[in-house]
């Protein structure tokens, strides 16, 4: 209730200096179980957002390159088996790798990516 006092007393004091304090009457009007409730969501909706975000993250490089290119897709396929494998020494060892696994997994990554590529140009050429 002191709080309360305290804001409705800053009110008509900035009011009364010609200062908009707009925000300062929409907040005074909410309940305090209202705006636990926009905190709660806002709380919750950034978590969910954070976790998504994380287990996209976590997928790591995927097998998307058909039996057209073996070879391609054999290189592709132990990429992916190597990330998980690094991913699993990670947990292991609690992330004390000094960094070093998880740029192993970012250039895995880029790897797979370049044999995708790789085999795009290939598709492109047949077509010619």
């Amino acid at each position: 209730m002191h709080i309360r006092k305290t804001v409705i007393a800053l009110n008509d004091t900035m009011q009364g200096r010609g200062t908009d304090v707009s925000c300062v009457g929409v907040c005074q009007g909410m309940g305090s179980s209202a705006m636990r409730k926009v905190i709660l969501w806002s709380v919750a909706l950034g978590g969910a957002l954070a976790f998504g975000c994380a287990t996209q993250a976590q997928q790591g490089p995927m097998v998307d390159i058909g039996n057209r290119h073996g070879n391609l897709r054999q290189a592709q396929e132990n990429i992916v088996q190597a990330w998980h494998l690094v991913s699993n020494a990670q947990e292991m060892n609690d992330s004390r790798l000094g960094g070093h696994a998880a740029n192993a997994k970012r250039l895995l990554e880029q790897a797979n990516d370049e044999l995708r590529l790789a085999a795009d140009v290939a598709n492109e050429n047949e077509r010619r």
